[in-house]
């Protein structure tokens, strides 16, 4: 519900408009009975590989998924390529990856056995590298 009240993360335009439009909401909610999930800091992390074109989307989402442990927030591949530099019958596949955690800030050494599991699982379940 708070979600339509605000816009978090996105540039709000005519800001008094919208607080005025919904400021009436804002004095009706019984804000004892909201629960947010409170994600301390999120981190982005770019992981790109070469994998067999047979390879789906769908595949590698599932493995990245499986193979992270805790802090997995989100998956975005961001860039396919198939073409020169790259191995017949493969393609490159760039994904962006958010980790974050509503117990605590996530280290360096939190996020790098992440990545890791990822990789681990990649290479057992879908033949990397």
């Amino acid at each position: 519900m708070l979600e339509n009240i605000f816009q978090i993360g996105g540039v709000l335009k005519n800001k008094k408009s919208i607080l005025d439009k919904n400021y009436s909401k804002l004095l009706n909610l019984d804000l004892k009975n909201i629960i947010s999930q409170n994600i301390n800091f999120t981190s982005n992390s770019k992981i790109s590989f070469e994998i067999d074109n047979k390879v789906s989307f769908e595949e590698i989402e599932n493995c990245i998924h499986i193979s992270s442990k805790n802090f997995l927030i989100g998956i975005k591949i961001f860039d396919v390529y198939d073409g020169k530099n790259i191995s017949d019958g493969k393609k490159s596949i760039a994904f962006r990856v958010s980790w974050g955690s509503s117990k605590k800030t996530l280290s360096e050494e939190d996020i790098n056995k992440e990545a890791n599991l990822i990789i681990s699982g990649m290479q057992r379940n879908l033949g990397l590298f």
